[in-house]
């Protein structure tokens, strides 16, 4: 049974919602870290060259990711728009795997446009969420916060890790990370920025 269905299904029955959550975490709860991947300069390369030309850049990333993914230890991964979300058993595996990209991209030599390279940029999170095989990805806090990260504060290059993430990463010791602070409708929250 698919999570959605399932709490449908749980709900019907009356049983409390207590009862439905511990439920639900029990059947579909997973501990892992996501990797949010974004495009820089999507509207502005739409505006300036059109969107045929930007999705051409875009097929041409993704064809990039996908076989840097495929070889990456990733639990899953798909595309959504310009945004690629890649889910790992641990944020070290997360971590490796957004350098590799970037830097994967950087080789290519994939071009916006007549002076701009093709860039990336990253949020991590790690933790408890719900898996929905209807929904195609994972459900939960630390999604929500990758997200936020790797879509709206992240600049090109920038690998950003939330506090979970960041408590749970092996650390390579080369890195470096920068404390940041943020206040995410209404929250402060703490993250990090990898180095590099």
């Amino acid at each position: 049974m698919k999570l959605l269905d399932f709490l449908l299904e749980q709900e019907r029955t009356g049983v409390s919602a207590d009862t439905i959550r511990s439920a639900a975490w029990e059947k579909f709860g997973a501990k892992v870290a996501v990797l949010n991947i974004d495009s820089v300069g999507f509207s502005r390369t739409t505006k300036s060259h059109g969107i045929v030309h930007f999705l051409t850049r875009m097929a041409k990333a993704r064809q990039c990711m996908s076989t840097i993914l495929q070889g990456a230890d990733a639990i899953r991964f798909g595309y959504h728009a310009d945004n690629c979300i890649a889910y790992f058993a641990t944020p070290r595996l997360a971590v490796d795997a957004a350098i590799a990209l970037q830097r994967g991209i950087l080789d290519s030599g994939l071009t916006l446009n007549e002076s701009e390279k093709y860039g990336l940029c990253a949020g991590i999170g790690f933790g408890d969420l719900l898996y929905s095989e209807t929904l195609d990805g994972y459900f939960g806090d630390e999604m929500n916060l990758a997200s936020r990260l790797g879509e709206d504060v992240a600049e090109r290059d920038e690998i950003l890790l939330t506090q979970s993430a960041y408590d749970a990463l092996e650390i390579n010791p080369i890195w470096a990370f920068d404390t940041r602070a943020l206040d995410a409708s209404g929250v402060q929250m703490s993250y990090y920025a990898l180095q590099q």
